[in-house]
C-alpha cells in the first residue's frame, strides 16, 4: 500500500512532530508512545499485513512474475520504452491489488521479456534473408573505393542540402538498398 508512492514503513522513522500530533489527536492516543513504535521490529510487519488484509493486498510473489512477463510480452511489440513498461507493470499490480516490489525486481522481469523479444526480432530477420543477402549486408561495412567511410555509413549519411547533387546521391543509396532485395516481413 504504501509501497506505491516509494516509501516503506522504515522511510518514516523521522516523522515531524506537528504530523505525530495531528493522527494521534485524531487516532486518540498519546503521541508519546510514537517513537517506541520502531523498538520492537515485529510491530511494524504486523501492521503493514494488517493493512493489507483490511484492504484486501497480497504481496508479489513467483506467480506475479509469470504473469508479467507473459502480459509484457504481448506489449512490448508496441513499445520498447522501459520507462512505459515499468509503469505499465506498476499500474497492473495496483490494479490487482498486488504490493509492487522493489524497482530492481521489476526491471529484471522487463530486462528478460525486451532481451527475448530482441532475440526473436533477430531470428526472424535472419530466417527471412538469404546467404547472399546476408554476404550483401556484410559488403555494407566494407569501405567504399578509396573512402574511409564504410557503405553502411554512407548510406546513413545526410547533409540536409537541398541539391541537385543531393538529390542524385540520395538515388543511389536507395539503389544500393535495393540491391540487397530485402523483403522482410516482421508482423508475425
Amino acid at each position: 500500500i504504501i509501497r506505491h508512492t516509494g516509501k516503506t514503513f522504515k522511510s518514516f522513522e523521522i516523522i515531524p512532530e506537528i504530523i505525530i500530533s495531528f493522527v494521534s489527536e485524531r487516532l486518540s492516543i498519546n503521541e508519546n508512545v510514537f517513537p517506541i513504535y520502531y523498538k520492537r521490529e515485529n510491530t511494524i510487519h504486523e501492521h503493514i499485513e494488517e493493512i493489507r488484509q483490511l484492504y484486501g493486498y497480497r504481496n508479489f510473489n513467483n506467480h506475479d512474475i509469470g504473469y508479467l512477463e507473459k502480459l509484457l510480452s504481448l506489449i512490448v511489440n508496441e513499445n520498447e520504452n522501459i520507462m512505459y513498461l515499468i509503469q505499465r507493470v506498476m499500474n497492473e499490480l495496483k490494479n490487482n491489488k498486488v504490493i509492487i516490489p522493489k524497482i530492481t525486481t521489476l526491471e529484471k522481469i522487463i530486462n528478460k521479456v525486451l532481451i527475448e523479444y530482441e532475440t526473436k526480432i533477430y531470428a526472424q530477420i535472419n530466417s527471412s534473408i538469404s546467404d547472399d543477402q546476408k554476404e550483401k549486408i556484410d559488403d555494407l561495412l566494407k569501405s567504399k573505393e578509396n573512402e574511409e567511410l564504410t557503405i553502411l555509413g554512407w548510406l546513413k549519411d545526410k547533409s540536409g542540402n537541398s541539391t541537385a547533387e543531393e538529390f542524385l546521391s540520395t538515388i543511389e543509396k536507395l539503389e544500393k538498398i535495393n540491391e540487397l532485395e530485402l523483403n522482410l516481413n516482421l508482423k508475425d
